[in-house]
C-alpha cells in the first residue's frame, strides 16, 4: 500500500465519519425534539388522568344515592297509597262537616236559652 493510497482510504474514512457524525447529530436531534413531545405528551395524559379519577370519583358518588332512590314499583306504591290517604282525608273532611253543623246548632241552641 503506498501513500497515494492510503490517503484515498483515509479520504474515504474521513468522509464516511464526517457523514456519520451528521447522521448521529440528526438522529440525537430528532430524539430529543421526540422526547420533548414525549414529555408534552404524558403531560396532557396525567392531566386527563386526573379527570378521569374525578369524574370515577364523582360517579361514585351518584351510583351510591342512586341505590337509595325508589324504584318504579316503590314509586307507583307510593302513588297509590296516597290516593287512598286522599280518599281517608276526604271522608274525614265530610264527618268534621257534619260534626261542624252539629256542634253550631249545639251552640246556637244554648244561646238561645241563655237569653231567655
Amino acid at each position: 500500500m503506498t501513500l497515494a493510497e492510503f490517503k484515498d482510504y483515509a479520504s474515504i474514512g474521513a468522509f464516511i465519519m464526517s457523514a456519520g457524525g451528521v447522521f448521529y447529530t440528526w438522529l440525537t436531534a430528532r430524539s430529543k425534539s421526540n422526547s420533548e413531545d414525549i414529555k408534552a405528551i404524558h403531560s396532557d395524559f396525567a392531566e386527563v388522568k386526573k379527570d378521569v379519577e374525578d369524574i370515577e370519583a364523582r360517579l361514585r358518588v351518584i351510583d351510591s344515592e342512586w341505590k337509595h332512590l325508589p324504584d318504579k314499583e316503590t314509586i307507583n306504591d307510593l302513588k297509590i297509597s296516597m290516593t287512598e290517604m286522599r280518599g281517608t282525608v276526604n271522608t274525614l273532611n265530610e264527618s268534621l262537616k257534619s260534626i261542624a253543623r252539629t256542634v253550631g246548632l249545639i251552640d246556637e241552641y244554648m244561646r238561645k236559652d241563655r237569653t231567655k
